[in-house]
């Protein structure tokens, strides 16, 4: 029972609060309103036309301050308008350049891809001339090779000969 009570305790304390209010809020509504006396009303009337003329005025200077806001609104207004106007023009004009670089740049790709195209040509050619030179001096190793096979015989018929000369010359003079 007691956690109840102290769980319930804030909200018993603001029901009772509640209470309080409407008792002497009905006490206070109940009461009618005393008329006025004529320097009452004349008071009134002088604290209302006051309280309007300083509205007034006051209407008046935040329409000034609105004013200015205003212009100086306008003229960044009319900056911003300037600056977009010549971003736009600057735009246009890169876009022109951003244009024709692209199309120097495609045209120097396409004569990139001739000149490529034309070196791969030679290339293909000149492989093709190297093969054959490779074939021909295979084909002059070969030879070559064999010439000194023929050089290494010459020589060695060459040696024989002049032995059977000096031979034949050594039974010449013993005869």
């Amino acid at each position: 029972m007691r956690r109840i009570l102290r769980e319930n305790l804030w909200m018993m304390m603001v029901i009772g609060a509640f209470l309080v209010i409407v008792a002497i809020a009905k006490v206070g509504w109940g009461q009618e309103q005393k008329p006025l006396t004529p320097e009452q009303k004349i008071e009134r009337l002088a604290n209302e036309k006051a309280q309007a003329e300083f509205n007034y005025h006051n209407a008046g200077i935040k329409a000034v301050v609105a004013e200015n806001k205003l212009r100086m609104l306008q003229k960044t207004y009319d900056l911003l308008l300037k600056q977009a106007q010549k971003l736009t023009a600057e735009k246009v004009g890169l876009m022109g350049e951003l244009k024709a670089a692209n199309e120097q740049s495609s045209k120097k790709v396409k004569e990139y891809e001739e000149k490529l195209g034309q070196s791969n040509d030679e290339i293909v050619h000149l492989a093709s001339n190297l093969e054959k030179l490779n074939q021909k001096y295979g084909v002059l190793l070969i030879q070559s090779q064999e010439l000194m096979t023929e050089k290494i015989e010459l020589e060695e018929k060459i040696k024989q000969a002049n032995a059977k000369i000096a031979q034949l010359e050594l039974k010449g003079e013993e005869e």
